[in-house]
């Protein structure tokens, strides 16, 4: 029997955590073609991260299309008026981060 104590599950996390900013960070440059530095860019990325964790977004390609929608709307998008119907489908508790983020992205096209 394999058993994972509560420490290594936290370094796996951190180890994942660090993958999906590295590639974040990877896609970010790719997106604004290197304009901005990479202190910023870091800072930037944290930002996301840390609010698509509120929203219950965990899986990379779906925070990766969340940094995507920021990058073209802008880092708080959801709380302007215009896009309040983003803010509606990140605080239905029902869906899934997946759903969220699809449904958000078929709202913009």
């Amino acid at each position: 029997m394999l058993i994972i104590k509560s420490q290594q599950i936290k370094v796996m996390e951190q180890v994942l955590l660090k993958r999906i900013e590295e590639n974040a960070l990877s896609f970010f440059k790719y997106r604004t073609k290197n304009r901005i530095r990479e202190k910023e860019a870091r800072m930037y990325i944290g930002q996301v991260i840390s609010k698509v964790s509120q929203y219950n977004i965990f899986e990379e390609k779906d925070i990766l299309t969340f940094l995507n929608l920021c990058i073209l709307n802008g880092l708080d998008f959801e709380y302007e008026e215009e896009y309040s119907w983003a803010m509606e489908i990140l605080a239905t508790c029902n869906l899934s981060g997946g759903e969220k983020v699809y449904r958000i992205e078929k709202g913009f096209s």
